[in-house]
């Protein structure tokens, strides 16, 4: 009867949602697609445009533990002894876009989280990078 058709019709509506969503994520993919498939500008200079704000304080990573002290755990200890877990906030770049006279390697339209490297992390990342770059130019002559 009339419960089942109200079943169905629900039914009917979850399956349109989720091919909305699977539709609507394609098509992304697709843009993308076709952004990073581009060829690369030619070169040319860059300018950095930055901004900058007239105050008369610096926020830095100290701010997250104006003590700045730390006991063995990680945690931020108060001046009364009290300790709480650090937090810091997540920083993200935004996206350049992605139009043809953006690089191909920067093309992109939404925020990217920048993520913390650690020094081993950096230094591992580099000889990576170096040893590629060797064996390249072993087989392929220098860039």
């Amino acid at each position: 009867g009339v419960s089942e058709l109200q079943s169905t019709a629900e039914t009917v509506r979850q399956l349109q949602q989720q091919h909305l969503e699977t539709v609507t994520a394609l098509q992304r993919k697709i843009t993308l697609s076709k952004a990073l498939s581009q060829p690369d500008p030619a070169p040319q200079p860059w300018t950095l445009s930055l901004r900058t704000e007239t105050l008369n304080y610096f926020i830095t990573e100290g701010a997250l533990n104006p003590t700045g002290i730390t006991d063995s755990e990680g945690l931020d200890t108060d001046l009364d002894g009290s300790t709480n877990p650090t937090s810091k906030p997540q920083l993200f770049a935004e996206g350049l876009g992605l139009g043809s006279r953006v690089p191909r390697f920067l093309r992109w339209d939404q925020p990217v989280e920048i993520q913390e490297v650690d020094l081993d992390q950096l230094q591992q990342q580099v000889q990576e990078i170096s040893s590629s770059k060797v064996r390249f130019e072993a087989e392929h002559g220098q860039c």
